[in-house]
């Protein structure tokens, strides 16, 4: 407790087994909502002296309690963000073409497609690709 307040580990809230690379990635994407990164963004950003394998497993982990959810991006490249919910995925995203950020477009919804039988949808991903206010060049 501090201040009388009870501190609660976000990693124990997720019902996982604490270590200092789960802490610091679900400290990461909390500070970072509605923005997507790479495993190569977020071990740089992490200064992470983990091999890529337990990052790679770390995010596996945190995909599979739904605390973050995956973007495909141009030539199969695959980002992550943070949900802010359990039915986090009909959401799109935008690309930017100069700066390459990638932002979860929440008041932009998606629409799963109907599919014919016997096929059933399991992911649906909707990428817009443009160019941001940002970004000097565009």
């Amino acid at each position: 407790m501090k201040n009388g307040k009870q501190i609660t580990n976000p990693v124990h809230e997720l019902d996982l087994r604490n270590t200092r690379l789960r802490d610091n990635m679900v400290t990461f994407f909390k500070e970072r909502p509605g923005l997507a990164y790479s495993e190569n963004e977020i071990k740089q950003m992490l200064e992470s002296p983990n091999d890529r394998t337990t990052i790679y497993r770390t995010i596996k982990t945190l995909l599979k309690k739904v605390f973050i959810h995956k973007i495909v991006c141009e030539n199969g490249v695959l980002k992550y963000a943070l949900n802010d919910s359990k039915s986090d995925f009909d959401h799109a995203h935008f690309q930017c073409n100069q700066c390459e950020k990638v932002i979860c477009l929440k008041e932009t919804r998606v629409q799963n497609p109907k599919l014919p039988e016997p096929f059933e949808a399991e992911a649906c991903y909707f990428l817009i690709r443009g160019n941001c206010r940002k970004c000097p060049d565009r």
